[in-house]
């Protein structure tokens, strides 16, 4: 698991109040110190951009503007925003994108980074991207599949390590979250790292609706994705670090660091139940697909991982190859020629046996192949 590192964001008290002041978010003491580990994000995403030189009180402004942007045109198509004192321009717009929703936003003809690197397309509106790169699944419609059982014990983070040699990279960007990849000498499962974005984007729609039910283009003129895709993700922290688990907890603390503020944005990750049946565990895939219909496809393939882990040891591998087709038919061929030997030298040896029967039985030397008798213990040879 890759260590998260406490870096100073560089931005000073009243670029942190603009930032979350966009976000309709009341700046108190704590909520700017909670927020530490987005502000380090906001400055890295800032500093990165082609557009700003600098990290300045006055570039923040200038950045913040589009932000301010995109909250006023969530249906807009992204070739038709436009506003004089705002230089919208595409990468102005992905950088926005990329800022305000943590969201990845390639622009074309720069190397993204990400695993996922979606590209907002000039005809689409923000809304339309949003939906389009977080997309809610359905359950297969096979019913047997639909049925297959699903053990989430089995997905926390230590046993991943131990069991099935996944590593958790952490990763910025939330389209990369529950992202697997798998090559011949590792597995890494990417996890956003930021619960505290999550966390404040829930607290700044709540005061807004208190029911939380926000459309895509709703939630985004207040700055912030889906209610129900943020409660999701947060509900799958309490997959991979379960609070019961103490194993799991041990490995978030070390994972943390020194980022005390990321490790407390993990402690209230946990949330209430709405209906009776949010407080059981999903069994099957049509469960999985009915409580996570955000992160179903990734959490199916993280599963399937689990249940048929792809060798990526020496050990691994060897023993892997031995289950191959034309293995299994050479053991097979062996088998049936040792078979075949054992079978030809029972039957040399059962004729010798009766031969020597036979000899025994006639007692007569002159008999061709059979040999004198040795004379019995006590007997005169000579008699």
């Amino acid at each position: 698991m890759t260590e998260l590192t406490d870096l100073d964001s560089g931005l000073d008290d009243a670029s942190k109040h603009d930032i979350l002041s966009v976000f309709g978010v009341e700046v108190t003491p704590p909520k700017v110190s909670a927020m530490a580990p987005y502000f380090e994000y906001f400055a890295q995403e800032l500093t990165a951009s082609a557009m700003f030189d600098h990290l300045s009180n006055a570039e923040t402004r200038e950045a913040l503007k589009i932000l301010k942007l995109l909250k006023a045109h969530p249906n807009t198509r992204k070739e038709d925003i436009r506003d004089p004192s705002v230089p919208a321009t595409g990468p102005a717009l992905d950088f926005g994108v990329r800022a305000m929703l943590m969201t990845q936003c390639r622009t074309p003809g720069v190397f993204a980074g990400g695993v996922f690197n979606p590209e907002w397309k000039p005809c689409e509106t923000l809304t339309e991207f949003v939906n389009r790169v977080y997309p809610r699944a359905e359950a297969p419609a096979d019913d047997n599949y639909r049925r297959g059982p699903v053990v989430i014990e089995r997905m926390a983070a230590p046993g991943l390590k131990t069991n099935v040699h996944i590593t958790i990279e952490w990763t910025n960007h939330l389209t990369d979250h529950l992202e697997l990849l798998v090559s011949a000498d590792w597995k890494r499962l990417h996890v956003f790292r930021y619960p505290c974005y999550l966390n404040m984007c829930l607290k700044a729609l709540e005061a807004d609706r208190p029911n939380l039910d926000h459309s895509t283009e709703a939630a985004l003129a207040l700055g912030s994705l889906p209610p129900a895709l943020l409660k999701e993700t947060l509900k799958t922290y309490s997959l991979l670090f379960p609070q019961t688990d103490f194993a799991s907890q041990d490995m978030l603390r070390e994972a943390m660091g020194h980022d005390s503020a990321t490790l407390e944005s993990f402690g209230g990750m946990s949330s209430g139940h709405e209906r009776r049946q949010d407080a059981r565990r999903p069994e099957t895939i049509a469960d999985l697909y009915d409580k996570f219909p955000y992160w179903a496809d990734r959490l199916e393939h993280l599963w399937r991982e689990v249940e048929n882990p792809r060798p990526v040891t020496r050990v691994e591998r060897w023993v892997d190859k031995r289950k191959d087709q034309r293995w299994s038919t050479w053991w097979v061929v062996l088998g049936v020629m040792l078979a075949v030997l054992f079978g030809i030298t029972a039957t040399i040896l059962g004729a010798l046996q009766v031969w020597i029967s036979y000899c025994s039985w006639l007692d007569d030397p002159r008999v061709a192949g059979c040999s004198a008798k040795l004379p019995v213990h006590g007997e005169a040879v000579g008699d």
